[in-house]
């Protein structure tokens, strides 16, 4: 189990198209790369995966609507820790 939050944006240059346009029989994606960029946390319960538990990532990458591709890069950033509550609640 993992969280993830990230965003995709369209390349420098490439138009919004209206939504019709998109759903044309016709429309073929252009061979752009778009950029993606985000964030990740791991649960891990495999033994030899369980030093990811905690850890918090970046992830930079393209996909590509043409080619149905995907290619991410990650770097880990720190790790999470939890934080009890102070005693007596709140």
């Amino acid at each position: 189990m993992s969280t993830c939050a990230g965003t995709g944006c369209r390349p420098r240059g490439c138009a919004c198209r209206p939504l019709e346009t998109l759903l044309a029989p016709s429309f073929e994606w252009p061979g752009l790369l778009f950029p993606v960029v985000g964030s990740s946390t791991f649960r891990a319960s495999a033994p030899e995966l369980r030093y990811l538990n905690g850890a918090v990532v970046r992830f930079d990458g393209w996909f590509s609507f043409a080619t149905c591709r995907l290619a991410v890069e990650t770097t880990l950033l720190t790790r999470a820790f939890e934080v009890a509550a102070p005693e007596g609640g709140r």
